[in-house]
């Protein structure tokens, strides 16, 4: 059996394409949308996917440091690490290689902060690009330590 070709025009396209628009590119909320095209906000939830199922909304991330999985799992079990991220150069200099350094290491370390930890921090560049990177977090039971 052979598959019809879509209708790249069909009316149910453009609606898709028309509440897509509304929500990703003006930033309407669902509930807005629903008003709008006269519909229930979880009609509209249901529209926003289908359209992402038919391909008319494609959602790309792009983030902002590869690391290497592979390498970060060869680290881990050589090891023995909880816990490792290796960041990929990809025609990065040595500046930008150190901020995302610090940003990664950043979100690392508040992501394992916890209430009771003892932090102890000592000198370098790579410290340095961290702290420069980290937002403020309230942890009044978290003690710091020069080492």
């Amino acid at each position: 059996m052979q598959e019809r070709p879509r209708d790249e025009n069909s009316p149910r396209r453009q609606y898709l394409a028309e509440v897509a628009h509304l929500y990703y590119n003006q930033g309407k909320t669902q509930q807005e949308i629903a008003q709008l095209v006269g519909i229930t906000r979880s009609g509209v939830s249901r529209l926003l996917t289908e359209a992402r199922e038919k391909g008319i909304v494609e959602i790309l991330v792009h983030y902002p440091w590869q690391t290497s999985k592979a390498l970060e799992d060869e680290l881990s079990e050589l090891f023995g690490l909880k816990d490792v991220r290796v960041l990929v150069r990809g025609g990065k200099n040595d500046r930008e290689m150190l901020d995302g350094l610090g940003s990664v290491a950043a979100q690392f370390f508040l992501n394992i902060l916890r209430d009771g930890h003892i932090v102890g921090v000592s000198w370098g560049t790579a410290l340095y690009s961290m702290l420069q990177a980290i937002r403020p977090v309230h942890r009044p039971d978290v003690k710091v330590v020069q080492l």
